[in-house]
């Protein structure tokens, strides 16, 4: 649908009025820039007690979705996250911030498991579970490989030759058909895959304990390791065995999303829809006219297979979060009164 974007603010600050909230669009990349846009908000004005974030994005860095999260529970009372498309990965992280979770017939969410390049294939991603999803199913193969060993050499031996003989026996054989095939699993990638999901799993923890919408740990488990593709869609339904308050929009939210059309989850925006506050990246262009945001763009060919090909990590965009990372360098310094949005 064509995008409207006088309508959609006319209808933005009709909602905002009757309902004493902030509309705040946020699209495109969730990193250290897209939390910068939004502290940096230059509007100076005093902000309502609530906040209804229409969010579209394919994901980006856990550090940042979890700040602009941390930030938004800062700034107001109630949150409110209206997902009227696709929201994968860490944008699945920043909708745990929200007290109400508002998905479209369109929306969706997507698991935050850590998404790694592939080697030797550019621009490839596979999941950071596939690791342990092999070592699961070697070590079931590996058990039924030895127990049928064990059980047909006693069976053909009628009894003669004992379990540990029988044992001993097939050990070798299992050990020489699959170690070649455990050693090609770096534990290194190993340990370092558990480390990010741990860090995502953390940042739902935390922010799902500010919302109290999410589902307790089992949620969080679920959306790390639950689901057996990092393109699974967790529509309405789904969610709603995910999250405690999880709603369909109302005919004005419908309007809403109408006006803004399809709105393009790759390109950056943060607009106060019913504010004067309006700042979008396209790459590394400046600010333009909030308008131009509206404008939704034909997907690429890889977009339009599935919105994992091109969502990043639920725990960072090309490789696994260390825990040594230092996620700050390029923010700038704290002010002296101390109120930088993300200290904790």
């Amino acid at each position: 649908m064509k995008p409207d974007p006088d309508k959609a603010r006319e209808v933005a600050v009709a909602y905002g009025d009757a309902n004493a909230t902030d509309v705040l669009l946020l699209t495109g990349q969730l990193d250290l820039g897209a939390y910068w846009r939004l502290y940096n908000d230059p509007l100076g004005r005093e902000r309502r007690d609530r906040v209804l974030v229409v969010l579209v994005t394919w994901g980006g860095d856990a550090h940042a979705a979890f700040k602009i999260g941390r930030c938004l529970h800062r700034w107001y009372k109630h949150v409110d996250v209206f997902i009227p498309g696709p929201c994968k990965s860490a944008g699945t992280l920043l909708a745990i911030a929200g007290h109400g979770l508002i998905l479209s017939d369109h929306g969706e969410l997507g698991p935050i498991d850590v998404q790694q390049m592939r080697q030797d294939d550019l621009w490839e991603r596979a999941s950071g579970l596939i690791e342990s999803a092999a070592m699961e199913s070697l070590g079931q193969v590996s058990w039924d490989m030895f127990e049928k060993l064990v059980t047909e050499t006693k069976q053909m031996s009628l009894g003669q030759i004992t379990f540990k003989t029988a044992a001993e026996a097939a050990s070798p054989i299992v050990s020489g058909v699959l170690s070649p095939i455990f050693a090609q699993i770096d534990p290194i990638k190993v340990g370092e895959t558990t480390r990010a999901l741990q860090i995502a799993s953390q940042y739902a923890e935390l922010l799902g304990r500010t919302s109290g919408n999410l589902d307790g740990y089992r949620a969080v488990d679920k959306l790390a390791r639950g689901y057996p593709d990092h393109g699974f869609v967790i529509d309405r339904e789904e969610a709603s065995t995910l999250f405690r308050n999880v709603s369909g929009p109302d005919d004005h939210l419908l309007a809403l999303a109408n006006s803004l059309g399809q709105l393009d989850p790759a390109r950056s925006a943060t607009i106060y829809l019913n504010g004067e506050t309006n700042s979008e990246t396209d790459g590394d262009s400046e600010p333009t006219d909030p308008k131009e945001s509206l404008n939704p763009q034909e997907p690429s060919t890889e977009e339009s297979q599935n919105g994992a090909q091109q969502e990043t990590s639920g725990t960072e965009e090309d490789r696994p979060i260390t825990a040594n990372e230092d996620v700050a360098d390029d923010q700038p310094n704290e002010t002296a009164d101390g109120t930088e949005a993300d200290k904790q």
